[in-house]
């Protein structure tokens, strides 16, 4: 099985599997896991290759720009198109399966794209790993023939860094993203002001120079995760006190900080307890 391999051969699998395709649509966020399979469609299928990248009220606008700035570094051609997930009402409810309603609306729109820009196959960053976690969006994705070449290849996460590290994309060591809808607990509607509190709260924490950082949103108190790394710099007095006051300036009445730090998944243990 590919999931065998050494990295070297992954990556030489990775590439004839994205040769197979006469030209690729790639459903790119910025992130690590999206930007290797870009670079690797880019060496292979040059300019056949086409980023796409969702624009909503769940999708911070800082990694809008990310993905603006990695696509005109590849010289790729980049396409934005509009979702609006908050139409959804079955998304608004926010159960369990919250991202599969959010990327069943997303794959359509994409598929809507393809004659249109003239692309055979789209495909999608899931790696190995995902197939650990709960992914309902995986089940969407099935449904509308999404390519995920990355698993085909048998890659991990760990897989994915070093091979980008190899290859020189400057965010190898990007911390993972997830969408702001992510923050929030199963069961609490979703609304456009809660996601505005949620992305204002962790640029701030950003700025402040933690990079790997979740607010998650219970009503009024905001539960920060951060890097086990920062914590300590996060509790010392003057920091924590600017972030007390940053984050009940925003509209949060109380602020914590959770002590086991920063875990991927974390808002799924719910319903997988």
């Amino acid at each position: 099985m590919a999931s065998s391999l050494s990295l070297t051969a992954k990556k030489q699998c990775l590439f004839e599997i994205i040769n197979g395709y006469a030209s690729l649509g790639i459903a790119f966020s910025g992130g690590v896991d999206s930007t290797l399979l870009l670079a690797a469609a880019k060496h292979v299928l040059g300019k056949k290759v086409t980023a796409f990248t969702a624009r909503s009220v769940i999708h911070p606008f800082f990694e809008q720009q990310e993905a603006a700035q990695l696509c005109s570094r590849f010289d790729v051609k980049h396409v934005f198109f509009d979702t609006k997930p908050l139409d959804n009402p079955m998304f608004r409810a926010n159960s369990s399966e919250r991202c599969y309603y959010c990327k069943s609306d997303l794959f359509k729109s994409l598929r809507m794209l393809d004659t249109a820009v003239n692309i055979d196959n789209f495909c999608h960053g899931a790696n190995m790993d995902d197939l650990q976690d709960f992914r309902p969006g995986f089940r969407a994705a099935q449904e509308q023939g999404i390519k995920q070449p990355l698993i085909q290849a048998g890659l991990t996460k760990f897989d994915i860094r070093q091979m980008a590290r190899q290859m020189g994309l400057p965010n190898w060591n990007k911390p993972a993203m997830a969408c702001l809808a992510s923050r929030i607990p199963y069961g609490q509607n979703i609304t456009a002001s809660v996601l505005t509190c949620i992305e204002k709260s962790e640029a701030f924490l950003k700025a402040l120079g933690f990079t790997n950082v979740r607010v998650r949103h219970h009503d009024q108190l905001a539960r920060i995760e951060v890097a086990r790394e920062d914590i300590c710099e996060m509790s010392r007095n003057g920091v924590r006190d600017q972030i007390a006051t940053g984050l009940r300036d925003i509209g949060y009445n109380y602020v914590c900080l959770d002590l086991e730090g920063y875990c991927s998944g974390k808002m799924n243990r719910d319903i997988l307890d």
